[in-house]
């Protein structure tokens, strides 16, 4: 079993890499260039899902682990209606797919994203508030431990 220490910082990397999911999110709402892989969709696609559902899963038996899994689900959720408004499939004509034209999104979908990134970022919040508990759990779990060899 890896030492708490290590654990945490797989914690704490996995944390920065949601955090810079969360911005790329928003990247793309603003219109910047950001690849649609750079942003899944799937919550066992992006970094953080990656290690929840692979080497994180050394914590399963703890129940903040447990809310964090159920809110970075919710968070996906949230993201995939953003990334549909963004990313849909468009019917376009003959003539615009000849041009290279591509629809793009209308004021009022990009009002409805921000929103929902809004959402998603307050989702996120509450996401780092767990992970930052789950830190804080498992030093206290390692400091009782110390107690009990002294």
């Amino acid at each position: 079993m890896e030492n708490n220490n290590d654990l945490k910082w797989q914690i704490l990397d996995a944390k920065r890499a949601h955090r810079e999911w969360v911005g790329r999110a928003l990247l793309l709402i603003e219109g910047a260039s950001v690849q649609k892989e750079m942003v899944p969709v799937n919550e066992t696609a992006c970094v953080f899902g990656k290690w929840y559902f692979s080497d994180g899963q050394i914590l399963r038996n703890n129940n903040i682990f447990h809310d964090i899994g159920r809110v970075h689900e919710e968070l996906h959720q949230k993201y995939a209606q953003i990334y549909a408004l963004i990313f849909r499939e468009q019917t376009q004509s003959l003539f615009s797919k000849l041009i290279g034209k591509s629809a793009s999104i209308s004021p009022a979908e990009l009002q409805i994203a921000k929103q929902k990134y809004a959402e998603l970022n307050q989702i996120s919040h509450t996401m780092v508030d767990l992970i930052d508990r789950l830190v804080n759990d498992i030093q206290m779990d390692e400091s009782v431990a110390k107690l009990k060899l002294v």
